[in-house]
């Protein structure tokens, strides 16, 4: 729902389908840190802070689950991991998404403001039946029209190298 997957026309498909995906997955676990730091800080139940350990220790088995072989969030391991399985995502095949999430989360983590983009993703006719670069040219002019910053969609040109 969170990027405009509540329409009627909101049907994922290849070959982007893929990106939606990591995109709204690192989302969840960007939140799980922001739960975590509110609980501890100002706990829903009276005395109940320690709670907070444990949505952080969910948060890091998730991304225990996937976890790239390279560096974390590098933009070369994520820039590779797209060059070796660009094929099968955009044949819709089940890929570990593992430096897409890494690295996506990274960008999400550096820099706020750019999370303000996603509520202009698929909001054009062809949603996620685009390839990759046009999917992105899309989200930027979608962007553009909500009067939304747009840095998300440059920055995973530059971590996925398609810019």
């Amino acid at each position: 729902m969170f990027a405009n997957s509540w329409q009627f026309s909101a049907k994922p498909q290849p070959p982007t389908q893929w990106l939606e995906e990591a995109l709204v997955e690192t989302f969840s676990i960007h939140g799980l840190r922001l739960l975590a730091d509110s609980w501890e800080r100002s706990p829903p139940f009276a005395d109940d802070q320690a709670f907070a350990g444990a949505i952080r220790k969910y948060r890091i088995d998730l991304l225990q689950l996937d976890k790239p072989n390279s560096s974390a969030g590098s933009s070369e391991s994520a820039a590779s991991w797209l060059h070796t399985n660009r094929e099968q995502l955009e044949a819709g095949q089940s890929v570990s998404r593992g430096p897409a999430i890494h690295g996506i989360l990274a960008v999400y983590e550096s820099d706020r403001a750019c999370i303000e983009d996603i509520g202009a993703l698929n909001r054009w006719p062809e949603r996620s039946s685009l390839p990759v670069d046009a999917y992105l040219a899309r989200w930027k002019r979608s962007c553009t029209e909500i009067g939304a910053g747009g840095a998300l969609p440059s920055r995973l040109e530059q971590l996925f190298g398609l810019a």
